[in-house]
């Protein structure tokens, strides 16, 4: 995963997921990103430890059905990115409402105790 990815899924992504209950759209390329290099490192493998080297189609082949397994699976959950409803339900206005008090009470003891530390210095 790049460090912007990374950065991305960290911070937007958690209210993503907070207030859409899908996985974010950072986390699923990440997760599509490491199977695809896990079937390619795997590829190479053949019967009894054989090193084996199947065509590029194969393995991007492959690649593609792993992505679509993928994505199908959390379909079926109702948890793909494309499946956000941005109606403001009861239970994500909850979410939200946590999710800003979280942030808030964060920020004050960072605040709070960022003094208390500084002016024992």
């Amino acid at each position: 995963m790049s460090w912007g990815n990374w950065l991305l899924d960290k911070t937007v992504g958690v209210a993503w997921e907070a207030a859409t209950g899908t996985v974010n759209p950072w986390k699923l390329d990440a997760i599509n990103r490491e199977r695809a290099a896990a079937i390619a490192r795997a590829s190479g493998v053949g019967v009894g430890g054989k090193t084996v080297q199947p065509s590029s189609e194969v393995v991007t082949q492959r690649q593609a059905a792993a992505k679509q397994e993928a994505e199908n699976y959390l379909r079926s959950r109702g948890e793909h990115p494309e499946q956000v409803d941005w109606g403001l339900g009861i239970a994500k206005l909850r979410s939200g409402i946590i999710l800003v008090l979280a942030v808030a009470v964060g920020v004050f003891f960072v605040l709070e105790f960022g003094k208390a530390y500084l002016s024992r210095r």
